[in-house]
């Protein structure tokens, strides 16, 4: 068996370099596949640095205050400037240093650039609720902006609370005003809105408002 011509030293030689050169192709390209495979995965979930810098915005934001705070937000809106969400993270923090205006001119600019965006909608109801607690005449708008907040965030029940405290500020204006009856009327409205803590609240300053007695007109004599 071992005199078979295809067992001598040059073609045994010659057969392992065949079989070396093959197996050598093999593990080169099924390392390029597996390169391959691991380039299309992170192609396909891709880490962007502008999903990064805002991960680090709000990291460094959480522990900023105030003009701090504001100053972290623009800076990083100069290279994002259409950034819907940093915009309202912005608007919210003006609200928090007490600038209504500045809320109200940068939520609008998110606004402009998504009509119906969720989040944008609710930072302007709460804008313009936190307006109206101070001036009657901008209830109406305040309300229907709260109203069009809840048909885009059905299930954020803050926003009913913040409608609640609307109506509840419309009624200690009223109250002063000595109008009593418009007054229990929008504390009827604040309390079918609001949670059970919330609504004891409201029912309170009902009780505490009371209605002054009706003065009794004396009988005339025929």
């Amino acid at each position: 068996m071992f005199g078979n011509k295809y067992c001598r030293p040059g073609v045994l030689i010659f057969t392992l370099a065949v079989i070396f050169v093959f197996a050598l192709g093999f593990e080169k390209n099924f390392i390029k596949s597996v390169f391959a495979e691991e380039k299309i995965a992170v192609t396909e979930n891709p880490v962007s640095s502008a999903d990064a810098s805002k991960a680090e915005l709000i990291g460094r934001f959480k522990g900023a205050k105030g003009d701090a705070a504001i100053n972290l937000i623009r800076e990083y809106l100069v290279s994002n400037p259409n950034d819907t969400e940093t915009l309202n993270l912005l608007a919210n923090a003006y609200v928090d240093n007490g600038n209504l205006n500045a809320a109200q001119e940068t939520v609008a600019k998110a606004i402009a650039l998504k009509s119906n965006d969720p989040l944008s909608v609710k930072t302007s109801a709460r804008i313009l609720a936190l307006k109206a607690m101070g001036s009657p005449d901008s209830i109406t708008s305040a309300l229907e902006k709260i109203d069009k907040a809840i048909v885009l965030n059905p299930n954020d029940v803050s926003l009913l609370d913040m409608k609640a405290d609307l109506y509840a500020s419309t009624a200690k204006l009223y109250i002063a005003e000595g109008n009593i009856d418009k007054a229990y009327e929008v504390l009827d409205k604040a309390i079918s809105l609001s949670s059970s803590p919330r609504k004891e609240e409201f029912i309170a300053m009902k009780r505490e408002a009371g209605k002054p007695p009706v003065p009794e007109i004396p009988a005339v004599k025929k």
